[in-house]
């Protein structure tokens, strides 16, 4: 599956592209998990969340931080590495069906949420 996004991709507004990732943390009483959303124009970290575990509410509370902090318009390209969380009902569902439905819609030829 192509990807959406080059790896020299940049944005030249605001809250046009979105990449998101997750971050294992060894700590001494086990690993914690940080997910991130990345906003390419500043290459701030808009939205984040972390658990002690790899469910997909890790990587929604992320996105769902990002949207109420930066109200972005709808079109925003989503770009993730297609792991397990991201493309999982629980995401998906999230994409299509509430608040974010303006902010990411599935891109069915790629591997990302735009």
């Amino acid at each position: 599956m192509g990807q959406f996004l080059s790896k020299k991709t940049y944005a030249i507004y605001p809250n046009q592209k979105y990449v998101g990732d997750i971050t294992y943390i060894p700590t001494n009483e086990g690993w914690i998990y940080l997910a991130t959303v990345i906003d390419l124009y500043s290459r701030k970290i808009v939205g984040h969340s972390i658990s002690d575990n790899l469910k997909t509410s890790l990587v929604n509370k992320a996105l769902i931080m990002a949207i109420k902090r930066r109200n972005p318009p709808g079109g925003v390209i989503w770009h993730t590495d297609r792991g397990s969380q991201y493309v999982l009902y629980k995401h998906r569902y999230l994409c299509k069906n509430t608040v974010l439905s303006k902010v990411c819609q599935e891109k069915e030829t790629a591997g990302t949420m735009q």
